[in-house]
């Protein structure tokens, strides 16, 4: 069986023992490795403290997302460099800007996002930023960002669903682009155009687990990690791939963002 993986998902979101369960399945269905992201400091806490039950093939990034950006202080910072020195932990994530859905005012989630990025370039880790129904404006404001930074910040923008332009430009930055199951709406042809010209390299596959982006046969339904077998397998017809080549393709692309997968 090929190897399967899912590059975003939020396993601190369930109870520890559902989160067991959602995990049991997704690997009964193929799904070899897991990088669920905190979006806070407790999050990110309980991430690494579930791994000793969650099982060798979850990785795990701590961060603070846009939505609780007023939760950032140094202490939390300071806590956060701490976890990410954790065996398994391997960037910084989920982390970015959200000025569309966003409930704090630009500054603080700029603060926040500034100071995540700080960390990601002194500890050399890479990132994985918020980009799911972003405008243009945020997609902008966090690309000068990680412009203003010179390169020594890379990463991964997870739930990409914008235009060619602003996949261009993160492209451009050096990131890859990580596809959800709004890849595979039947409303979302944009999207797909977008994905044909993404370079090979710089494609991830991820479900986002438990937010509200199935494929297309599932949505109205539970999200679920053995839903990126599916979408693996529409992003391989979406390119001409073999379903093999492209879940080696998207596991190799894990690798190279995030090279502490291999530890």
């Amino acid at each position: 069986m090929a190897e399967l993986v899912d590059a975003h998902v939020h396993l601190s979101q369930y109870p520890l023992p559902e989160a067991c369960r959602v995990v049991d399945e997704a690997r009964a269905a193929g799904v070899t490795t897991l990088l669920t992201a905190g979006v806070d400091l407790p999050t990110s806490q309980r991430d690494v403290d579930s791994l000793s039950a969650l099982g060798h093939h979850i990785r795990v990034l701590v961060g603070i997302h846009p939505w609780w950006a007023d939760s950032y202080a140094e202490t939390t910072a300071e806590a956060l460099a701490r976890l990410a020195r954790e065996p398994r932990v391997v960037g910084f994530g989920e982390i970015g800007l959200d000025f569309v859905r966003g409930t704090h005012p630009e500054a603080i989630q700029t603060r926040a996002f500034e100071g995540m990025l700080d960390l990601a370039e002194q500890l050399g880790y890479p990132v994985l930023i918020h980009g799911d129904r972003l405008d243009e404006r945020t997609h902008a404001a966090a690309q000068a960002a990680v412009r203003r930074r010179g390169g020594r910040v890379v990463g991964a923008v997870h739930g990409f669903a914008a235009g060619r332009e602003t996949a261009s430009g993160w492209l451009a930055l050096g990131f890859a682009l990580s596809f959800s199951g709004v890849l595979t709406w039947d409303e979302r042809d944009d999207l797909r155009a977008t994905a044909a010209d993404v370079p090979l390299d710089r494609l991830l596959i991820e479900t986002d687990t438990p937010a509200p982006y199935p494929p297309q046969r599932a949505r109205g339904e539970a999200n679920h990690p053995r839903h990126a077998a599916e979408l693996t397998a529409a992003l391989a017809r979406l390119r001409g791939l073999d379903a093999a080549d492209a879940a080696a393709l998207v596991a190799a692309n894990v690798r190279r963002v995030f090279p502490r997968v291999e530890g």
